[in-house]
């Protein structure tokens, strides 16, 4: 029961994301957030919701701290992958 929950939770987010409901997305996502046992993954996800309402500089913030919270975790084939999204998201900015 708590599995499908969880998954019309990320169903629904991804609908508010697809529809342009800014608010309505970061709500939900605090609350999915909040139950999330990797703190890392969720603060990259927070970073990718920014991106897709284009907002490249708060993106990278989360991506950097998503970054920081993997180093620390030594999880470093994440950091490596975080990494390239950063390095990327500096592209298109310039």
């Amino acid at each position: 029961m708590y599995k499908n929950k969880y998954n019309m939770a990320w169903t629904k987010l991804f609908e508010f994301i697809s529809n342009n409901q800014k608010d309505e997305a970061f709500a939900l996502y605090r609350l999915i957030s909040s139950h999330m046992k990797d703190q890392a993954l969720a603060t990259k996800i927070k970073g990718d919701i920014y991106l897709f309402f284009e907002d490249q500089n708060t993106a990278l913030d989360y991506y950097l701290k998503s970054k920081e919270i993997y180093n620390l975790q030594e999880n470093y084939n994440q950091v490596d992958a975080i990494k390239i999204c950063i390095e990327d998201l500096k592209l298109k900015k310039l």
